[in-house]
């Protein structure tokens, strides 16, 4: 602070004797520009007057508009992500995330249709992890093309779709819906009864996490968690790993069911419309499956009671 001041000092009186000199300079008898310079020095004078000062502050001409911006949105849906609004020239559905996160946690991707126009479905347990049956205008889900990320999940050998090995709930993005008939470049050979085409959330662009546990009756709990990257590194890929636990005791009849569920799915974009992704699903289940009765077999005996011979079949599936 010291050597700016004394450098301040030394310009300011160095520049006295030079100011000194130009006024004595303009103001001598001698001088042949005396008229010229009498008459310039008063305009000069109004001129800087009338300008304004660069010192310490920016001058009104160049101050740049001010914008204030203020902007908002509604995150819902119409419908809460039940109803969007379609624009194919055939009978569509779709139900999105926003919808898929206000329902009961674990349900399987038929239970999640079942409120969409034309749909009936059915499910044994309420957690859906026995599986389930769909029918869209009268025919059943091996007459239908499941499609998870553009890949196709019925069974190579009879089209049949067992729903709980599928995909977590919390891992959707749309599950959409054609009823009557599937899109013309469906990868399906099955698909006479229409298409339910099932798309994952994209990794999130930040380090983050969630978990979501849920029981209920006949010792059901299930729990969930998943874990995003975000950006790796300097790079465009970012992904998730996300695994889940769920058990139940069947609610009629011995035995229950569980399931070990893993997903992983990587993304990286570069450019303007550049995209790939790689997307993984393992699933490890058990179950019972539930016996079938008679009406007279159930007043009687309710689910205490597996047919009328008195028999219960069990079956344990392992996939």
């Amino acid at each position: 602070m010291q050597k700016f001041l004394a450098t301040s000092a030394l310009i300011g009186f160095a520049t006295l004797p030079f100011a000194n000199a130009f006024a004595a300079d303009t103001l001598s008898p001698s001088s042949s520009t005396k008229p010229q310079a009498r008459s310039v020095k008063p305009a000069v004078a109004a001129a800087s007057s009338s300008q304004p000062s660069m010192m310490g502050s920016t001058a009104p001409t160049d101050q740049a508009p001010e914008n204030l911006d203020v902007k908002g949105a509604r995150h819902r849906s119409v419908g809460g992500g039940l109803m969007i609004k379609e624009d194919a020239a055939k009978s569509r559905s779709t139900v999105t995330s926003e919808f898929i996160q206000k329902q009961a946690p674990g349900l399987n991707p038929m239970q999640l249709i079942e409120m969409l126009p034309g749909v009936n479905t059915t499910s044994t347990d309420p957690m859906g992890l026995s599986g389930g049956h769909v029918s869209m205008r009268g025919l059943t889900e091996s007459q239908i093309g499941f499609t998870l990320e553009g890949f196709p999940i019925n069974d190579i050998g009879n089209y049949a779709v067992y729903p709980q090995e599928i995909v977590d709930p919390e891992n959707l993005r749309t599950i959409n819906v054609e009823q009557g008939s599937a899109d013309l470049d469906s990868p399906h050979i099955s698909a006479t009864g229409g298409a339910v085409n099932m798309y994952l959330l994209d990794p999130k662009e930040r380090l983050g996490g969630k978990i979501v546990g849920s029981y209920g009756n006949y010792n059901a709990r299930r729990i969930f968690g998943r874990l995003d990257t975000g950006y790796v590194g300097h790079t465009n890929v970012r992904g998730y790993v996300s695994f889940s636990d769920a058990v139940e005791q069947s609610w009629r009849g011995p035995g229950g069911q569980n399931k070990l569920h893993g997903e992983t799915k990587w993304v990286s974009e570069w450019g303007k419309g550049n995209k790939i992704s790689f997307s993984l699903v393992g699933n490890q289940s058990t179950g019972v499956l539930f016996p079938t009765t008679y009406m007279d077999t159930w007043q009687q005996k309710g689910i205490h009671k597996a047919d009328s011979t008195g028999r219960r079949n069990t079956l344990t599936l392992e996939a």
